[in-house]
Order: structure tokens, then C-alpha cells, then sequence
């Protein structure tokens, strides 16, 4: 099976799916390579009240955003401590 693929939203990268053969999972809970694959909701008070979508964010463009202050990091729920953006092998 061919892994599925997003385009990064800011710069347009493919994020991909890692283990496409696996059991159905909502994309949003799959492992993605490159970037993580997301869900929006939109709220009342949008054009889109009540719509559902999924779209990804390359590694670097999450740490711009962190950097930038258009992502909020909340907390490492695997290791703990401090956001760590990208260095060197592992962009």
C-alpha cells in the first residue's frame, strides 16, 4: 500500500505517512515522517462552524513557528522538560 501524504501548510514539504500497512487509523493518530498530521475543528463564530479538518506542519516550520510565537508548545508528553527544536541529523 502507498503511504498517504500532506503538504506541509506553510512551505508546502510532504509529510509521510510511516507505516501504511497498518490497521485503519485516523490520520491525526498515525505516525508521520517529517512533520506531524493534525485535526481542526472550527468553532462557533466561523465560516466553518462545525467543519472538520486535517492538515500537517513540517518539522522546521513547527520550530519557526515555536520560534516565531505562532505555535504555542505546551509540554513534551514523552520525555518531559523543555521544548528542543531541530539541530543538525535530525532535520
Amino acid at each position: 500500500m502507498k503511504p498517504k501524504s500532506y503538504p506541509c501548510l506553510k512551505c508546502g514539504k510532504t509529510v509521510l505517512e510511516m507505516y501504511p500497512n497498518r490497521k485503519k487509523t485516523s490520520d491525526e493518530k498515525k505516525m508521520w515522517q517529517y512533520g506531524i498530521v493534525f485535526q481542526m475543528t472550527a468553532g462557533y463564530g466561523s465560516a466553518h462552524d462545525g467543519y472538520v479538518f486535517n492538515a500537517a506542519l513540517c518539522d522546521e516550520c513547527i520550530d519557526s513557528g515555536v520560534d516565531e510565537g505562532n505555535i504555542k508548545f505546551i509540554m513534551d508528553y514523552i520525555h518531559g522538560g523543555k521544548y528542543i527544536p531541530l539541530k543538525g541529523d535530525n532535520k
